[in-house]
């Protein structure tokens, strides 16, 4: 969760429902979006990941189940929590849900409080899970394999919407320096300042990866060249004029730019790009940002 706060996906077609469950969502501060059928919800899933989806059964157009189904296909809709909402008590309809592996099955109507309960626990189970498979534990930026999954995801909407995302690939220059002149522990503090840095620059739709040692990562969609430039450069100034740690070290970074679809529109290829203009800013006596050409 960039923002720190969890979004859910509400998929629902009761608006007396709808407005009872938002009120208690923004109550416990929750981001929440509503769709009122599978349909609606699956093309809510291509604007944005949420870290829960909350789907009703019975739905006109396409209903929980067909839903479901169609989540399951997606590999990274697959792993978002899901749980199902119904006004029927049927074993039968039940156990259909769990054959769906869904997370939890809450039978309408139900106990406001312990709907919040359990939907607290599968958020707090799937934190610990993403804190452990999807982070870089020393910066709590995401990791490099985090980052080429949501690589994935983003370019396809790109191609779907026809907009432009730009990748800057940067990394610290002679950061080796700083690790035999301050020690290692020094270093890494270095690390984790400049990933807070880099974080609290993100907007809610940016995604930002330890790519490896030194090298970070931002994602930007909806981002031209021009625009990731502007960014890149601010970064870069920031992270110059920053004293990270005790000892208040100084660093500069170099970085590199590839926007899609205008330089690729492929995962590999447009990190091998990013990462030649960045080759490119160190060539030009570094601190500096370079875009690809």
């Amino acid at each position: 969760m960039e923002n720190g706060r969890s979004h859910i996906l509400l998929v629902e077609d009761d608006s007396q429902l709808i407005n009872i469950l938002g009120l208690m969502f923004e109550r416990k501060g929750y981001n929440f979006e509503i769709a009122h059928n599978g349909l609606e919800a699956l093309e809510s899933l291509e604007r944005r990941m949420p870290d829960l989806i909350v789907s009703d059964i019975m739905m006109p157009k396409m209903d929980g189940l067909e839903f479901r189904k169609k989540v399951l296909q997606v590999k990274d809709y697959s792993l978002i929590p899901f749980v199902f909402l119904t006004a029927k008590n049927k074993k039968e309809e039940k156990l259909q849900g769990l054959r769906l592996r869904v997370d939890d099955y809450i039978t309408k109507p139900f106990e406001i409080d312990e709907f919040l309960a359990r939907l607290d626990s599968i958020i707090e189970r799937q934190n610990l899970l993403k804190d452990l498979i999807l982070f870089d534990p020393l910066t709590n930026l995401y990791n490099r394999r985090s980052l080429e999954n949501r690589l994935k995801y983003e370019l396809k909407r790109v191609k779907r919407y026809k907009q432009f995302l730009s990748l800057l690939i940067f990394d610290l220059d002679h950061f080796k320096t700083v690790n035999d002149t301050y020690g290692h522990i020094a270093g890494d503090d270095v690390l984790k300042g400049v990933a807070e840095l880099l974080h609290t620059s993100l907007r809610d739709v940016d995604f930002a990866a330890r790519y490896g040692g030194e090298e970070f990562v931002l994602v930007m969609p909806d981002t031209d060249k021009s625009q990731a430039r502007l960014v890149g450069d601010r970064l870069r100034k920031d992270i110059e004029q920053a004293g990270f740690g005790d000892h208040h070290i100084r660093v500069t970074v170099s970085g590199g730019i590839a926007t899609a679809p205008t330089d690729s529109s492929r995962v590999r290829f447009l990190i091998n790009k990013a990462d030649k203009a960045l080759y490119r800013a160190k060539q030009n006596g570094r601190n500096r940002i370079e875009v690809y050409e």
